[in-house]
Parts: C-alpha cells; sequence; structure tokens
C-alpha cells in the first residue's frame, strides 16, 4: 500500500463507524438508562445557564451538579445543542467525535510501533468492536474516556517518553480533560508510562521540565471541577473501590473458574467479539512469547491491556 492509502482507509473506518451510530441514534429512540437520564438532566441544565448567558448558574452547576462524578460528559454536547437543540439524540452524537479521536489515535500508534498499514487495520477493528459500537450510541462516558486514553498514550509514544518536551502541552491537554472524564482516567495509562520510561532510563533533570509543563496544564483543567470536590472525590472512590459501595457489587472470587470463564467469555463476545479475538489469540500464539517481548510495539500493547483486565476480571 502507497502511504497516503492507509491512512484513507482509517478515515474511511472511523466515517462507517460514525455513519453507522449516528444512523442507530437517530432512528431508535428509546428513553435513556438511569445513568443517562442524569447526564442529560445536568446537561440541559449547564444549557440552559450557558443561553440564558447566566455564567455564574453555568459555574455553579458544572461544580456541584455530578458531585462525585468528573463532568465533562455534560459539557461536550453544548456545541450540538447549539446547531440541533438539546436533546438525548444531540447529546449521544457527540460521541462521533470520540470515535474519530479513537480512530486516528489507534492509526498513529499502529503507524509509530509498525506501519500505516497495521494503523489503518488497528482503528478497523476497533470500531467494528461490540462494545465500541454499542457505547457510542449510548450517553455514557466510556467512548470518551477510550478516545482520551488511547490519544493520550498516541501522543506519549511520538514524545517518545517526553524526549520530544513540545508534547508536554497536549499530553496536559489529553490528561486534564482525560481525568474531567473520569477519576480513574489514569489506571490504564500507568502500565506503558512505567515501561517507557524504564526503558527510557532517563534522570530526572531531563525529564522535570516536560513533566512540570504537563502537570501544571493538566492541573489548569482538571482543578476546575477537583479543586472543590477532591476530598468528597477521594472518599467515594475509596468506598466504591474497596469499601461499603463495593461490597454491593460483589459477584464472587475473581479467582473462580467458573466466575473468570464468564468474564472471559464476556470479553470476547460483547468486547473484541469472537472472530477478533480468535484472530488475536491466533496472532499472539504464532508469535511466540519470546517474540512479542522483543517487540517495542508489543510490549507496549501488553502493558497497556493486560493490567486492566486483570483488574477487571
Amino acid at each position: 500500500m502507497n502511504p497516503p492509502r492507509p491512512a484513507w482507509a482509517a478515515a474511511a473506518a472511523a466515517a462507517a463507524g460514525c455513519a453507522a451510530s449516528a444512523w442507530h441514534i437517530l432512528h431508535h429512540d428509546a428513553p435513556p438508562s438511569f445513568d443517562e437520564a442524569w447526564y442529560l438532566e445536568v446537561s440541559f441544565r449547564l444549557w440552559n445557564a450557558l443561553s440564558a448567558f447566566h455564567f455564574s448558574d453555568f459555574a455553579r452547576e458544572y461544580v456541584t451538579a455530578l458531585r462525585f462524578k468528573a463532568p465533562l460528559v455534560c459539557v461536550l454536547p453544548l456545541p450540538l445543542y447549539a446547531v440541533l437543540g438539546p436533546s438525548y439524540a444531540a447529546a449521544r452524537l457527540a460521541n462521533l467525535a470520540a470515535l474519530c479521536l479513537l480512530a486516528r489515535a489507534l492509526y498513529g500508534l499502529g503507524r509509530k510501533f509498525f506501519s500505516p498499514a497495521a494503523g489503518a487495520l488497528a482503528a478497523a477493528l476497533a470500531l467494528l468492536m461490540p462494545m465500541v459500537a454499542a457505547l457510542s450510541r449510548l450517553y455514557f462516558v466510556e467512548t470518551w474516556l477510550a478516545a482520551l486514553s488511547t490519544a493520550f498514550l498516541w501522543r506519549w509514544a511520538e514524545s517518545d517518553a517526553l524526549r520530544r518536551p513540545e508534547e508536554a502541552p497536549r499530553l496536559g491537554v489529553l490528561t486534564g480533560l482525560g481525568m474531567l472524564t473520569k477519576v480513574l482516567f489514569p489506571l490504564p495509562l500507568v502500565g506503558p508510562l512505567a515501561l517507557t520510561l524504564y526503558e527510557r532510563r532517563a534522570p530526572w533533570r531531563e525529564l522535570e521540565g516536560p513533566v512540570k509543563t504537563l502537570a501544571a496544564v493538566a492541573a489548569a483543567l482538571a482543578l476546575t471541577w477537583y479543586g472543590p470536590n477532591l476530598v468528597y472525590v477521594a472518599g467515594y472512590t475509596v468506598r466504591a473501590s474497596a469499601g461499603d459501595i463495593a461490597s454491593h457489587y460483589a459477584t464472587g472470587s475473581p479467582f473462580d473458574p467458573r466466575i473468570l470463564a464468564r468474564f472471559c467469555d464476556a470479553m470476547a463476545r460483547d468486547g473484541f467479539s469472537y472472530p477478533v479475538a480468535l484472530l488475536l489469540a491466533a496472532s499472539l500464539t504464532a508469535l511466540g512469547v519470546r517474540r512479542i517481548l522483543a517487540e517495542p510495539g508489543l510490549r507496549f500493547a501488553l502493558a497497556w491491556c493486560v493490567p486492566p483486565l486483570l483488574a477487571a476480571a
């Protein structure tokens, strides 16, 4: 393939994914679920305050309405409300931009570590996954969470573990927006960041400037909401992860073979789809452990994907 062709293939995959999700959103008008309805209510209140130029009311709603949930999901549809009017469909159509960002980031990662063709294949397969397609048609945070975390890792890879300090402001923006999407945004990033920084083994004085820039930009964005809510959010996160709230969602020991088998089957069926899961398993088996660990791109992918899957299990 000539260099431009994989890029066009990735763009075509993004366009097809967006078209399918848009058609579904516009032709299926079932009422929103509980969380969707809550996000929608807050989003409408933000729109009403903004459209009436009541900026103090907008700021108050932004800070206090969700309290323990980051509010970016309620802000993102506002430009579409200005064009289409506030509606459940308009709120979900905002996810189409996230699909485009996800496809672009996966193409960039594939091109960085392997080839443009690999990047195009990654973008196409991701948008075909049932979980990605289904969540893009609902008013949840996960589509934007996936897009922003993937975009962060793309720009991190392009920065060569901050050897290119000009990437630090972009990484700061993506971090700040990601934190405003979900409190747990950093968790899937820990593995790839730790791996690449370990492989670089740079002294702190080389990292200090870019890290401070990244942190300052991220804090400037994230503290617009975390500043007033940090103590409450920290307490709620602990309770939801390992406290009384978490106990209501316990399903048994993750080491129970039956529970683990159900989880793996659900991930293969609803996450990847059986064909993609089989293709992935066959490819990894054919490569073998030594070759996987010797390939920088595959090490990066394993550090990205394996820890969250183990945590979810």
